[in-house]
């Protein structure tokens, strides 16, 4: 029976797993229908998810954004899906109809439809699944970012090989003619100070002149080559402050966009963003140059936190110290000895040893007192002099008294009026950056420049004029070429030189307007007043004479009366800026001179109407304005050259007519401002239209956006135009990577648009084109101008689906292409085939350095072998997305249409310095894989993925492609990639600095032997996330010579998840392989890792300083010692090994094996986390396992058990900062004979963290305490369950060791300050000492203890007396804790009647102490004259705050309490008081003025 009822189950089973799969197949047919409307559901859910992240896309690279691989090929994937099941649902349709036009079912047809529509639906609804992307882009790297100095080349001012400038303070590190010993010692001390850990604040102090701005930039330079810093910002500060700008100049830096225009919200979002950089463990410098006064960081927005690093430079050290708080000053002084004679005779030349000139020349450099601003300017006066003008020069120095002579005889050596007026008028706004266009406007209106007639003549003057100043030292060059820069010194004497010779004002905030005398305003013929807080301006001021008016407001709310420039008739040029009133005062109609008019940042701004009444207004400004409308009476301005309403963004209306009245302007500027151009065919004309710009005939300069292309008209005057700016399209913002004088951005969906005349009059002359949606029209890039491209120097492509070459040509008609261009840009080009097609004239591409492509789909080469040698000068190459792509330079002798092969020709790119190959899935080598001998069979062959060629980088026919200059190599996503390098022995990586390799997985070894010894000057390797990685490098057949050496400039290895890594190289280096230059070692999740260096390559390792090896589950040890380096006792250094991190690795058991020691002499942060196994850092008889699986065996678990953490054969003389966190095999940290044996470990302790060590029971045994007395300042120890002495002092703990070696008479922990125990359930006693010690902690601030149950008390008598600077005292949820203070040295002499005073503590509060009955009983008095704050919360049976023999009368006890009637709610109650909770003896001085607290 109970065979036939198992049949039966049996049978039933069998039928079910039949039915339910024959089901499945019916039903396709049955609901093929309800498969198909499933299917468009699904298709159009696609969609709209694409479509968003499109527009998403679009937006952030508008904004300067880089939209993520994953990104862009998840939305290649669902266009190529949405375009198959469109296809299919259109061929069912098809497919239904055929059987008598749908009007008989077909089943089979059914059921196909229905399988094959069930399917793509669950397709779709997986790929729709994958796009749930946190993050679809992120910022291009911003200027201030510390990244690989050969990847961010590009963004270089100048060249490595650039020499410094005469009086730059150069690096000590790179060499150059000479350096100053005075400023590389300074440098130095700089650095040492800013990677302090301990230091937060720099300061650097000097005269001016003498350099410091300078040392500064050095100071950028250093910490950035070095990768000291993460981050680096730097602004000028200046004597006139403005917050805005500093704010502006430090989000530049870090890449920051605000998105608020207020200065407490911009400082709320810098704020943000530097507190962002602590939890990610950034570390951010940020430099304030030229500190004149305090400066408000919280306005600013920095924070004083850890990551973020101060440098601050100032000519006051009372302001770095007193006002900015800095930690360590130093003072700049003028060069030293013979320094000051090699800059100026540098600058000089020759003259200088004439024999007659010599001795002038050094009296000359005497006189400038060692300041390098003034050896340079007198050094430029007096290059080209004679012997007469050198005497000349000495004896003006002579007469003189002070050191502004030298600057003062600079300018009157100036060639002409112009020039020195021009000199001085940059002198004026007060700052140390001045924007050109403002030293434009000031000048025109001024009527400087004699003779010149036209705005582009003046800025050519201008420009001129400027390139002397410079050349004279007196103005600077600025990095932003908008701009020049005045050192404070040089403005210093302007100002002074202005004031005496020309009647200039230059008032600052010391003096009023109003308080200077009558005479003196009524003779000025210029008033700047730059960056004021002027309340208000006076009224009725007499200056018949004033030419020019400066007002850069302070306070936006400066009054200034209607009546103010009655008094000023002749004044033609005013610049009122920075204010908020909504119109001007109306005074301003009578000033019928005025030529230039600025009313720059006037936030609400509306009323412009009286502007229309200066008659002979040639410039006016609204820059940054609020304006909404531009009124018809602008149109009265007859005599305007140049309107500038850039940043006007609330500009919606201009009146019709307006811009078509100002005949003469020659300049307009809209960029981020006006958009709304009316179309030619409304009826009623409300707004302005772009015809009315034909109207202008003299406009040579414009910024424009017009965001529709249907607006354009075909008679613009465009073709006119000598400068412009001008954006076609809604998808395009005003950011650009290039500065050029020409910049078009257009986007075409028709070919009508670049038939226009104007378009094809501009697109030969312009420098910086950009081209989107490219349809209808011709094939090539290069057949859209008639004329050709013979200026453009940036060409931007995207989007384009037609287009199918850069350039075509015929070999019977060569192209001349692009002779100047600089730059190539190609994204979503797909069906972009070729760059060139045909052949080229030799000045085609000649200048080109760049080429960037991304999803070009079926592009398969850049270039053909026989074009390379027009782009020679290619610098960076960067190949993305291109899913056919399969090779940089193409064999000619494939191609079908040419007939010249190359044969076995080396094919070299001479000065390819970058290279970057990204998502590429078609490559399998960066070089050819044939033989030589099999050339010639397979150089007609062509590149498939069917046949057996390998694809790859370099062509077919050739031997390798050769990159002798190449610098930085990245690849990325190259999924077949089995070998980076050939085996040739003509290979040259002679050059490479950095190679970077991720997610490139067929990769078995990364660098092969063959090319290890070539790669000489290699200085970073970067490994990440290549899944079939074993071996970094390959060295079976390596062969070296006596003296060769492997990387020797290797400083910075990254090697992350590579989860088959089993060793870092492969085969016996007999010591060779030998990292000397390393500084950087990071290796993470390389899981299959069981150590990672043997001995005799970690002696090698001299240079490291930084190490951090993290979630290498498998790993056991660091170093170890291999079997052939047999027995070493001696001792293993690592000199310059500053942090170390070893985080997650669950089988660690040592960082080291062995019987040496190690030493550590200048480690200052170790941090151990997560290691659970591990029990010491250094373990004598262990050694690792070499088979797969095995283990740590019994044998070493009892050898590590009686270890110490860190025992005598680990010196860590400087350590600063120790973490340990998850250490569950951490038994003890130290031993008191380890360390009796080791006098000079530990001593700079200055930060101990411990946390989650399940069987540590003592944290500081007695000998740590007595060498961390003057440096602890920070020990946090939480969720230590087995911990029960935090400090011990006691004699008896340290059994066996001599009595004067472990036992002090006291113990004073000088400089703790802050002492948190957390969950701590045994802890007993924080502190443990005999009668006859006694413990203080006389600058501890903050104490905080929680989760402490076994702790009756914190502190006895004798500590609690010197607790003089203790702030915040919090005890919480110990619920074993009687009293605070206790008697715990038991009577041991101490005058139990002593009062106990804290005078500093603030802070006091007593939160779920269960057991608490009183804050201390005894005898003394308790004083508290700084308490501001009482919490006492949950303290059940607290009977009274101190507990004493009940003497008093109930009267006298109660009279404190009384007090305290208003602070106490009625319904608050502590237990049950049996006595008073404050008697006569508890002083609280304070504590009215604040709060207190008391909840049952």
């Amino acid at each position: 029976m109970a065979f036939v009822d198992s049949a039966v189950s049996i049978s039933i089973e069998i039928v079910k797993s039949l039915i339910v799969p024959v089901g499945r197949q019916f039903g396709y047919a049955l609901f093929y229908k309800k498969n198909i409307q499933a299917l468009k559901c699904e298709l159009e859910k696609l969609h709209d998810a694409r479509v968003g992240f499109e527009k998403r896309c679009d937006a952030d690279v508008r904004s300067g954004k880089i939209v993520e691989n994953e990104v862009s090929k998840w939305l290649d994937d669902v266009k190529t899906e949405e375009e198959n099941a469109n296809r299919q649902l259109k061929d069912w349709e098809v497919a239904m109809k055929r059987c008598f036009h749908g009007w008989i079912p077909n089943p089979k047809t059914r059921y196909v439809i229905g399988r094959k529509a069930k399917k793509a639906m669950l397709a779709i609804q997986e790929l729709r699944g994958e796009g749930n992307f946190q993050v679809i882009s992120h910022h291009d790297v911003p200027e201030g970012a510390v990244i690989d100095p050969i990847m961010n080349q590009e963004h270089r001012g100048k060249s490595e090989d650039a020499s410094p400038a005469e009086g730059d303070v150069v690096n000590p590190t790179v060499k150059q003619d000479y350096v100053f010993e005075s400023r590389t010692s300074l440098l130095k001390l700089l650095v040492e100070s800013l990677v302090n850990v301990d230091v937060t604040v720099v300061g650097l102090h000097g005269p001016g002149g003498v350099g410091k701005t300078t040392l500064m930039k050095q100071v950028v330079n250093h910490v950035k080559s070095e990768k000291l810093f993460d981050e680096v910002a730097m602004a000028t500060v200046s004597a006139n402050a403005d917050v805005k700008t500093i704010q502006g100049e430090i989000s530049d830096m870090l890449g920051l966009k605000f998105t608020v225009e207020s200065v407490h919200g911009r400082g709320f979002q810098l704020r943000r963003r530097l507190e962002n950089s602590q939890p990610q463990n950034k570390k951010v410098l940020v430099i304030l140059d030229d500190l004149w006064k305090e400066l408000d960081l919280d306005e600013v927005g920095i924070p004083r936190i850890r990551a973020v690093k101060l440098l601050l430079t100032s000519r006051s050290q009372d302001v770095l110290t007193s006002k900015m708080g800095s930690q360590r000053n130093f003072q700049v002084e003028g060069l030293k000895e013979t320094e000051p004679w090699k800059l100026f005779r540098k600058m000089v030349g020759g003259i200088a040893d004439d024999p007659k000139v010599k001795p002038i020349a050094e009296e000359v450099v005497e006189k400038c007192m060692g300041l390098p601003i003034l050896l340079k300017a007198l050094a430029t006066t007096l290059k080209n002099s004679n012997h007469s003008q050198w005497e000349d020069a000495l004896e003006q120095l002579r007469r003189s008294k002070d050191v502004y002579s030298s600057l003062e005889l600079s300018y009157n050596h100036l060639e002409g009026d112009e020039l020195k007026t021009l000199f001085l008028i940059c002198s004026l706004q007060g700052k140390g950056r001045v924007p050109l266009d403002d030293i434009l406007v000031y000048t025109m209106g001024l009527g400087l420049f004699e003779g010149v007639s036209t705005m582009k003549r003046a800025r050519e003057r201008l420009n001129a004029l400027l390139h002397s100043l410079q050349a004279s030292s007196l103005l600077l060059e600025d990095d932003d070429s908008d701009y020049v820069r005045i050192h404070d010194m040089v403005r210093e004497v302007a100002i002074t030189i202005a004031s005496r010779d020309r009647h200039i004002l230059v008032i600052n905030n010391d003096y009023r307007l109003e308080e200077l005398p009558k005479e003196k305003i009524k003779q000025s013929s210029v008033i700047s007043l730059p960056y004021v807080d002027a309340p208000e301006l006076p009224a009725g001021l007499q200056c018949p004479e004033l030419k020019m008016f400066l007002f850069f407001a302070e306070n936006k709310s400066s009054k200034i009366p209607d009546s103010f420039f009655e008094g000023m008739g002749e004044l033609r040029v005013m610049d009122f800026s920075f204010l908020s009133y909504n119109s001007l005062p109306s005074s301003i109609q009578f000033l019928e001179n005025l030529r230039t008019l600025c009313v720059d940042w006037w936030t609400d701004l509306e009323d412009v109407t009286v502007i229309g009444k200066l008659k002979r207004l040639q410039v006016l400004t609204f820059r940054g304005s609020g304006i909404t409308r531009l009124p018809k009476e602008i149109a009265q301005l007859s005599e305007l050259r140049m309107l500038d309403l850039s940043n006007c963004s609330k500009l919606k209306k201009i009146e019709p007519g307006v811009l078509k009245s100002l005949a003469r302007l020659e300049e307009l500027n809209m960029e981020n401002s006006f958009t709304e151009w009316e179309n030619e065919e409304a009826t009623e004309q409300s707004n302005a239209r772009l015809t009315e710009l034909s109207n202008v005939p003299e406009l040579r300069s414009l910024d424009i956006l017009i965001p529709d292309a249907t607006l354009l008209s075909k008679d613009l005057p465009f073709g006119n135009l000598f400068n412009y700016r001008i954006l076609v399209g809604d998808v395009w913002d005003w950011s650009s990577d290039h500065k050029e004088s020409r910049t078009l951005k257009l986007q075409l969906n028709s070919r009508s648009t670049l038939l226009k005349k104007w378009v094809q009059a501009i697109l030969p002359r312009t420098h910086d084109l950009h081209l989107d949606g490219l349809r209808g029209l011709e094939k090539s890039v290069h057949e859209l101008s008639k004329e050709g491209f013979h200026e453009l120097k940036h060409l931007h492509v995207r989007n384009s689906p037609l287009v199918q070459y850069v350039v075509r040509s015929t070999k019977w008609l060569p192209c001349s292409a692009f002779p100047m261009l600089e730059s190539l840009f190609l994204d979503n080009l797909v069906n972009l085939e070729k760059i060139c097609h045909g052949p080229l004239v030799p000045n085609s591409f000649n200048k080109l350095k760049t080429v960037k492509v991304i999803r070009c789909g079926k592009l398969k080469n850049l270039f053909c072998h026989f074009l390379l040698k027009g782009f020679s000068q290619l610098e960076e190459i960067e190949i993305n997305a291109c899913e056919m792509f399969q090779e940089i330079v193409l064999d000619v002798g494939v191609e079908d249409d040419e007939d010249e092969a190359i044969g076995n020709a080396k094919v070299e790119m001479p000065n390819l310095r970058r290279l970057t190959l990204q998502n590429l899935p078609r490559i399998t080598s960066l070089c050819n894989k044939i033989n030589n001998s099999s050339l010639p069979s397979a150089m007609n062959s062509e590149i498939t993925p069917e046949n057996d060629i390998r694809t790859r980088v370099a062509p077919s026919g050739c031997s390798h492609i050769s990159f002798p200059k190449l610098e930085a190599l990245k690849i990325s996503q190259l999924p077949k990639l089995d070998e980076i390098w050939c085996r040739d022995p003509l290979l040259e990586l002679e050059n490479l600095r950095s190679l970077i390799v991720k997610e490139c997985g067929n990769l078995s070894n990364i660098i092969h032997s063959h090319s290890l010894t070539k790669l000489q000057n290699l200085e970073l390797l970067t490994i990440q996330s290549c899944m079939t990685v074993k071996q970094i490098f390959d060295l079976e057949e390596l062969n070296l010579s006596a003296n060769a050496r492997v990387l020797p400039q290797l400083q910075q290895m990254e090697l992350v998840d590579l989860p088959n890594l089993r060793s870092m190289w492969n085969g016996n280096t007999m010591g060779a392989f030998q990292l000397r230059n390393l500084k950087s070692l990071k290796v993470m999740k390389c899981n299959s890792l069981r150590y990672l260096l043997p001995l005799s390559a970690a002696k090698a390792l001299e240079q490291i300083k930084e190490i951090e090896i993290s979630e290498c589950m498998m790993m056991e040890a660091i170093i170890i010692m291999e079997e052939d380096e047999g027995q070493v006792t001696d001792t293993l250094v690592f000199q310059s090994l500053s942090s170390m991190i070893l985080k997650k690795m669950m089988h660690l058991a040592a960082f080291a094996q062995g019987k040496y020691s190690i030493s550590f002499p200048h480690l200052k942060e170790l941090t151990i986390e997560e290691c659970p196994k591990m029990k010491a850092v250094i373990m004598q008889d262990y050694s690792v396992p070499r088979e797969r699986g095995e283990h740590l065996s019994e044998e070493n678990v009892e050898v590590v058990a009686s270890l110490s953490f860190f025992s005598q054969k680990v010196l860590l003389p400087n350590l600063e900062d120790l973490r340990l966190i998850s250490m569950d095999g951490l038994q003890t940290i130290w031993r008191n004979k380890d360390l009796i044996c080791e006098p000079s470990s530990f001593c700079q302790l200055k930060k101990t963290r411990v946390r989650d060590c399940k069987n540590l029971t003592t944290i500081f045994p007695s000998a740590v305490v007595e060498r961390i007395q003057n440096n602890l300042k920070l020990a946090l120890i939480t969720s230590c369950p087995s911990v029960e002495l935090i400090f011990e002092t006691s004699a008896a703990a340290a059994a066996g060791v001599e009595k004067k070696k472990c036992k002090p008479a006291a113990v004073m922990l000088h400089e703790l300050e802050e002492l948190q125990l957390d969950d701590l359930p045994k802890l007993q006693h924080v502190l443990e000492s005999d009668s006859q010690a006694i413990v203080g902690f006389p600058s501890l601030k903050k104490i905080y203890v929680e989760g402490c149950h076994s702790l009756t008390y914190l502190l006895p008598f004798a500590t609690a007396r010197n607790l003089l600077k203790l702030e915040s005292l919090n005890l919480a949820k110990s619920n074993n804790m009687l009293e605070v203070v206790a008697d715990g040295d038991r009577g041991g002499g101490h005058d139990a009647w002593e009062p106990i005073s804290f005078p500093c503590l603030k802070l006091l509060r007593l939160w779920g102490l269960k057991s608490l009955i009183s804050f201390s009983s005894g005898s003394c008095a308790f004083d508290f004259p700084s308490l501001e704050d009482l919490y006492i919360v949950r303290c059940d049976n607290l009977e009274t705050f101190i507990m004493r023999p009940s003497t008093e009368s109930d009267h006298e006890l109660m009279k404190l309490n009384l007090r305290f009637e208003d602070h106490i709610s009625p319904a608050a109650t502590v237990g049950t008081l049996s006595q008073p909770l404050f008697d006569e003896k508890v002083s609280l001085l304070t504590l009215f003025l604040s709060s207190l607290s008391l909840v049952g």
